[in-house]
């Protein structure tokens, strides 16, 4: 919080008790039950009898162990809001239940830019839950808007990885524009563009079990965004498209079940991609080449 005369204040969401133990280590802040004037008389009692720090205070820590010690990170959130309902709100979702804030639902207490935005408006579709891609207890955790991010970034720069720490990144790298990010218009008509796709080949997506996956449909909606860049789907192609699609599908699933078929190469990458770590880089992009190998050739090229 910025004050009138320019001075920044922070105040502790949660952690403030593993903090004031920390000040109290150190004697920077007395331990109001503590009587003695001096405030560095807090001992590391608790510890194993073995350990070779047990009884000792912060003034008999020397050396090299003190080094360590004003090195050692704390791990920070801030919360970029004066809102006092906003942080109140977060605070009771830290705490009630003893139940951990989901990366999303930090995320959205954290950024308020423009790709945070964006996010939050593509996921106010009842697309996702009515074709079961989101869970609805996903949901109410803010997974159909870390879903959106997570396609966003897939749109702007390739298949990533899908871990809460590279999703993060992006929202930071986002953050700093106020209205518009770059290439953000770009972006929304590729997202519409593959969505409407979706739409019209797959009418009732929950029907089909692979593409309605979250894995399967994300790299499904990026191949898609990807062939459009290059080229259009004719309304007579869309048959063709689910008939292909459809047929690919069962055919990764035979090979799940039974690796030693040998079906084609795009079936066979695709399906080895979707065993393990579906989310990492390296299996989504063997994903969407496999996937862009069987679209791409109904996709008709821009004049």
């Amino acid at each position: 919080m910025i004050g009138n005369d320019g001075t920044e204040e922070f105040g502790v969401v949660d952690g403030q008790q593993r903090l004031r133990t920390i000040l109290q280590f150190v004697g920077i802040e007395r331990d109001s039950d503590q009587e003695s004037e001096n405030n560095n008389n807090f001992t590391l009692d608790a510890l194993h009898p073995t350990a070779v720090h047990k009884d000792l205070g912060f003034a008999d820590i020397t050396g090299e162990a003190r080094k360590r010690f004003y090195l050692y990170e704390i791990c920070v959130r801030y919360l970029y809001t004066e809102d006092t309902k906003e942080v109140e709100e977060v605070f009771k979702r830290l705490n009630k239940f003893a139940v951990p804030l989901k990366p999303q639902e930090l995320r959205n207490a954290t950024y308020h830019g423009p790709f945070a935005a964006l996010s939050e408006k593509l996921a106010d579709d009842d697309y996702w839950a009515v074709n079961r891609i989101i869970t609805p207890a996903a949901i109410r955790r803010m997974g159909d808007i870390e879903m959106m991010s997570d396609l966003l970034i897939g749109l702007l720069h390739g298949p990533q990885g899908g871990a809460a720490k590279i999703i993060d990144q992006y929202y930071e790298q986002y953050e700093m524009y106020d209205d518009e990010f770059p290439e953000q218009g770009r972006i929304q008509r590729d997202f519409a563009n593959a969505l409407d796709a979706v739409r019209r080949i797959f009418p009732k997506l929950s029907d089909e079990p692979r593409w309605a996956n979250r894995a399967d449909f994300y790299s499904l909606f990026i191949a898609l965004a990807h062939a459009f860049r290059m080229g259009d789907l004719p309304r007579s192609s869309e048959g063709p498209m689910k008939t292909m699609l459809t047929k690919f599908a069962e055919d990764v699933s035979k090979v799940v079940a039974t690796p030693s078929l040998r079906l084609s190469e795009p079936v066979v990458s695709y399906a080895r991609a979707v065993v393990k770590g579906s989310n990492d880089r390296a299996r989504r992009i063997d994903r969407h080449e496999a996937l862009l190998k069987i679209i791409l050739p109904l996709v008709r090229a821009k004049k």
